[in-house]
């Protein structure tokens, strides 16, 4: 269902304040507030023909937009996104160099690194608590770690191909892995214990996200679909047809509500989580691994779309499906959008090699982060 109404949208022009600053060299990639946000960290797009990776992160102050770190030391693409720990004291990166590394915000100094996989490592998620960080690998294990010591403490093993993905529990008991074998798993996080297979996707997985209340999880895969299971079962609840390949799926913080996101059609759709019913679509879409939700769950930020408004950020009121403004100022597509932890400011990121940092409501520019 389209949005039912759209209230208007603001140009750049039209807003006081921006600044622009040098960073990544081939563009932005990702952008993550800290949990308290007031801080941003970023990571260069990696390499490809004739483009050499940009192996670099960099942590940015929110408000003024200055470059508080560059943190060097990683070789080849920085593959998985840089997370903040949950306290925002620390950032856990990793690359195509098989390492893992650790590193200090305050002093962008680099605390620990270790090798974690014998191929490229493509995925890495602190614990809730902390204390555990887990990686993924194209070697096909996915591996948990002591995050203070970076000693081993579980490898799953399981999978038949690579593993793209791997998220905790918000209880921190169990992990969900995504493969390139069509399969996600259900782990338990202290022992290492395979609990449960998840069947049914007929082509690669890219997510498997646990409700908030983790009776739940939803993944997003390659055939087309995203589908709902149960977590104590294994079963599979409710299979939630695309048609085209389904890039995220995720939940709304009180779990009532999945967002999923289709790339080929820039749009994204609702749905009922409990009874897997299609409640609304709207323009644009939202990027794997980070939730579009406002932290109350009532706004929804999206990135783009086919529409004719792919360089504009959209919110949406997630009850009505209505449209309430845009933001417009990218010189390219945007390709990202997310809130940030107290849903004051969101920060976006495009294809023109910037991010912006707006504010809502009121709506102000706040930094562009431009690469060159």
């Amino acid at each position: 269902m389209a949005c039912l109404a759209f209230a208007g949208f603001l140009q750049a022009s039209e807003l006081p304040h921006f600044v622009e600053f040098r960073g990544h060299t081939n563009g932005i990639l990702n952008a993550q507030f800290s949990p308290d946000g007031k801080k941003i960290v970023t990571r260069g797009i990696g390499g490809g023909p004739g483009v050499e990776a940009d192996p670099t992160i960099i942590i940015w102050d929110a408000e003024s937009g200055k470059i508080l770190h560059t943190l060097e030391g990683h070789e080849g693409s920085v593959n998985s996104n840089a997370f903040f720990f949950p306290d925002g004291t620390k950032i856990v990166t990793a690359a195509t160099d098989r390492t893992v590394r650790i590193w200090d915000v305050e002093s962008g100094k680099e605390l620990k690194k270790w090798e974690a996989h014998a191929d490229s490592v493509l995925y890495v998620a602190p614990a809730p608590d902390g204390k555990k960080i887990v990686t993924t690998s194209a070697d096909g294990s996915a591996r948990i770690w002591d995050a203070e010591l970076g000693e081993l403490l579980q490898t799953l093993e399981g999978h038949t191909s690579r593993v793209d993905f791997a998220a905790f529990s918000s209880d921190g008991k169990k992990i969900a892995t995504a493969s390139a074998d069509n399969t996600a798993i259900i782990w338990c996080s202290e022992s290492g214990e395979l609990l449960h297979r998840l069947q049914g996707h007929t082509r690669e997985l890219y997510s498997a996200i646990f409700s908030p209340n983790v009776k739940r999880i939803a993944t997003a895969s390659n055939d087309g679909t995203a589908r709902i299971w149960d977590v104590e079962s294994g079963e599979e609840l409710h299979k939630l047809e695309h048609g085209f390949w389904v890039w995220f799926a995720g939940f709304s913080p009180d779990g009532t509500i999945i967002a999923t996101s289709v790339a080929a059609s820039g749009r994204t759709q609702l749905w009922d989580a409990e009874t897997g019913e299609h409640l609304r679509e709207l323009f644009g879409s939202v990027f794997l691994y980070y939730s579009p939700f406002s932290s109350d769950g009532k706004k929804i930020v999206t990135a783009g779309s086919a529409t004719g408004s792919e360089n504009q950020v959209h919110f949406y009121d997630v009850e009505s499906g209505i449209e309430l403004f845009r933001l417009a100022g990218h010189a390219d597509r945007v390709s990202s959008a997310i809130f940030s932890p107290d849903s004051k400011k969101v920060v976006s990121r495009s294809r023109d090699g910037t991010a912006r940092i707006w504010t809502s409501p009121p709506l102000q520019l706040r930094p562009v982060i431009r690469d060159f």
